[in-house]
């Protein structure tokens, strides 16, 4: 990771061109100012609502920002989440160059984070950002915990390139931390890898169908009952939703469900429920008890529409359980379930209305 120098305050210095003009930007939602003009760069900062930042030039660099650190540094903003203003920051409020931690802080508790995380924090849940999807990947369980991408119809509708199957480990993530391909070998019968992002929806490049492989978009799953049935009937009505819709984001995970408590661990006052799921291969890489699913259309930006699946993770039978239908549910189900919060860049009122009901019926 990047050293970084830890400065409260507001940067004194401006740049000015050579007509003098001076400008700056305000973030208008939360946003992550990068090293380079990239949105795949690496993070240097972040920004909430309403902080400002003086800018090195008004001009975008590929609809980045150029602006000041607090510390004198420079990073780059997507012209997408500041505005930008003629002038010096009359307002530019003490932001901490650290280390990025994740999620909106206040400026407490960014100070709090700049003193204790100064060398860096341990790594959680590692995010990688690929050509065809952005992941979560979770080193205990071994599996990701969440997998995003933007499927349009012309990548949809684009085969180009034969599905490989060609699994492989994933070099971005240490050894201790990784599934192996011997972990799926030695449950081969039982269960399959189960793509995340579907390798059916990388086929428009040769870099997405081969990333679409790693284990870090892998889970295991129940084979033709579940991974070649409900599952697989689901990632074919996202695909006819794209064609007809044009652009779908969608939002895929596992879900690990507390159950009834099965045996009570020595030596512990006993709890009423256990979470409780089966792990596989000698790096006990998870089994989840279900998944989720959410698609999201963006046309309407004040009202977007959404679905949502979860899915129990079993040996399914013909009838309710191989239908769409029967796993519709919202999206607070599943956060939830997960703990994990979606969708954070819409407006909390849009979020709310949104996710609190499941789709009336499949679309």
């Amino acid at each position: 990771m990047r050293v970084t120098i830890i400065v409260l305050g507001v940067v004194s210095c401006l740049f000015e061109s050579a007509l003098g003009q001076e400008f700056y930007v305000e973030a208008s939602r939360n946003a992550i100012v990068r090293d380079e003009p990239d949105s795949g760069a690496e993070q240097l900062l972040r920004l909430e609502r309403g902080h400002q930042l003086n800018a090195v030039t008004g001009q975008q660099t590929n609809r980045f920002y150029h602006v000041f650190l607090p510390n004198g540094e420079t990073g780059w903003v997507s012209r997408y989440v500041v505005r930008l203003y003629t002038g010096p920051a009359p307002n530019a409020p003490p932001v901490a160059v650290m280390p990025y931690v994740g999620g909106g802080l206040t400026e407490q508790e960014r100070e709090y984070a700049a003193l204790h995380l100064a060398i860096g924090k341990p790594a959680g849940y590692k995010e990688m950002f690929r050509l065809g999807y952005a992941v979560g990947y979770d080193p205990k369980f071994k599996i990701p915990v969440w997998v995003q991408y933007r499927l349009n119809r012309a990548n949809s509708e684009n085969n180009s390139f034969e599905r490989s199957n060609a699994f492989d480990e994933d070099g971005e993530v240490r050894p201790h931390a990784r599934a192996t391909l011997d972990d799926y070998a030695a449950v081969s019968s039982d269960y399959v890898r189960g793509h995340i992002a579907p390798a059916d929806d990388m086929r428009w490049n040769q870099e997405t169908e081969e990333q679409s492989n790693l284990l870090t978009n892998i889970a295991p799953q129940v084979g033709a009952t579940y991974n070649g049935s409900i599952w697989k009937t689901i990632e074919n009505r996202v695909r006819s939703w794209v064609r007809d819709r044009e652009d779908l984001t969608i939002i895929c995970g596992p879900v690990f469900e507390a159950r009834a408590r099965v045996q009570q661990i020595e030596r512990q006052p006993d709890t009423a429920r256990q979470m409780l799921f089966n792990v596989i291969g000698e790096n006990n890489v998870a089994v989840p008890t279900a998944f989720f699913k959410i698609i999201v259309d963006m046309r309407n930006q004040q009202r977007p529409d959404v679905i949502a699946f979860l899915v129990r993770h079993i040996d399914t039978v013909p009838g309710p359980e191989r239908q769409v239908e029967t796993y519709l549910t919202s999206i607070n189900r599943i956060e939830e379930l997960t703990g994990l919060d979606f969708l954070t860049n819409l407006p909390e009122n849009v979020q709310e209305e949104i996710e609190r009901e499941p789709a009336a019926s499949s679309w």
